[in-house]
């Protein structure tokens, strides 16, 4: 079997050509052939008749059935080889085998999204290996870290994009001062400070209570929708439309209600010519009503985002449980509320954390629209930042709200994530 591994019988011909190698070259250096070095005998007596499923691409499966049927008969392991259907699942299948919950034992290994392992430390493990069966992978390491970068690459754009800005709003939340802040260390004096603001809680109780509304009917409307997009046929038809909304920017959203309801005043002249009102309404001079616009804009942009999230998960479900449902004589309501519905929670937390994250930091339809009135009782914790930092320079200060931001953030996600997601354990 030794023998059989050379160039010309593992090997595709065209590379052969390509590179001009002859059939009977080694395939590496044979000082560092790791094939020839390992103890087989010791690899067959703990491992023969173990089963390892190798997931590939489903273009490689033909050429690595052949391929690693010389390992498969020098080590005693059968190998099932496992298609990964196509480039759009790559990403799911690096998540799975990462987490730990991957329906197989090993992944192809040469491929462009290698470095994407290296970045999570999947490599980390083969040393192990490499101690303990003499494998010599020293100038394999060199190779991959001379194509792949390693950690490289990644690494500077995980700390540069991510990291970076977070830790350095915590170091500059300890200063104070507009400018030459360098010099004016008052450790955790800021959050002292703004534990006792006024209207840092005003912010923070307006974030919050704008938040909830606005996600609940967010979601009670994408739901109703993708409930109807799943089953209507005549809704189904018109189901991009509902996406147009959020493919405007937030910015010229903001214009556009603002617009509507107080520069132009065209929401209260309509409300004027049906009876509802008796004299023209202003938009902000009252909370609610301030509120209420933001909250409509908000609504009108981003439940196109629930939508096409909770659609998503209503077509991924499983069609023989509802056709199952269906022949037992369950109706359409019945179907969605004790079948589909429980099976979408999963999706619904993803979709309540991210859009409730992003809710968090919602400040454009303020700074366009309210500005803060009246009072300050539409300013958002975002907008509070934004204006402690550009308008008063208080840069510090800032950081330390926007350390709590994050904070708050993380508590949304975990309350959000317990309250609808069930692991295959608990349930």
């Amino acid at each position: 079997m030794l023998a059989k591994i050379n160039v010309g019988n593992m090997v595709n011909k065209a590379y052969r050509e390509q590179y001009k190698l002859g059939d009977n070259d080694e395939l590496w250096d044979p000082k560092k052939d790791w094939i020839r070095t390992v103890d087989w005998e010791a690899v067959r007596k703990q491992h023969a008749g173990k089963t390892v499923r190798f997931a590939v691409g489903a273009a490689d499966r033909e050429s690595a059935e052949s391929q690693t049927q010389p390992f498969a008969e020098l080590s005693g392991i059968k190998i099932d080889v496992v298609s990964i259907p196509d480039d759009a699942m790559y990403d799911k299948v690096v998540a799975e085998f990462l987490s730990g919950n991957a329906g197989f034992d090993a992944i192809q290994f040469f491929s462009p999204w290698l470095g994407d392992f290296a970045a999570q430390g999947f490599l980390k493990p083969l040393d192990e290996y490499v101690a303990k069966w003499a494998l010599p992978f020293d100038d394999w390491y060199e190779t991959y870290q001379r194509n792949y970068g390693h950690w490289g690459d990644k690494g500077i754009y995980l700390l540069g994009i991510t990291l970076w800005p977070g830790a350095f709003a915590v170091y500059r939340s300890l200063f104070t001062g507009k400018f030459n802040w360098q010099n004016n260390y008052v450790g955790f004096e800021n959050y002292r400070v703004l534990f006792g603001d006024e209207h840092f809680w005003t912010a923070l109780w307006n974030t919050l209570l704008l938040g909830s509304i606005t996600l609940a009917i967010e979601f009670a409307i994408a739901l109703l929708l993708a409930a109807l997009a799943y089953r209507s046929r005549w809704v189904k038809g018109w189901r991009i439309l509902f996406m147009l909304p959020m493919l405007f920017m937030p910015s010229a959203v903001g214009f556009l209600w603002k617009l509507l309801f107080n520069d132009g005043r065209v929401i209260s002249d309509l409300m004027m010519r049906v009876g509802l009102v008796d004299s023209p309404v202003d938009w902000m001079a009252h909370i609610w009503n301030a509120r209420f616009v933001l909250i409509v804009t908000d609504v009108w942009q981003w439940t196109p985002f629930l939508f096409i999230i909770l659609v998503a998960g209503l077509q991924g479900q499983d069609k023989e449980v509802e056709e199952a449902a269906r022949l037992d004589g369950a109706s359409f309501g019945q179907m969605f509320w004790n079948i589909s519905l429980p099976l979408l929670r999963p999706i619904i937390a993803i979709a309540l954390v991210l859009r409730g994250i992003d809710l968090l930091n919602n400040m454009s339809a303020v700074a366009i629209i309210t500005q803060g009135s009246p009072a300050g009782y539409t300013e958002t914790l975002s907008y509070f930042i934004y204006r402690t930092a550009f308008r008063s320079f208080d840069q510090g200060y800032a950081a330390a709200a926007s350390v709590l931001l994050l904070i708050a953030s993380v508590i949304l996600a975990q309350i959000l994530v317990r309250k609808f997601f069930r692991s295959g354990a608990e349930t």
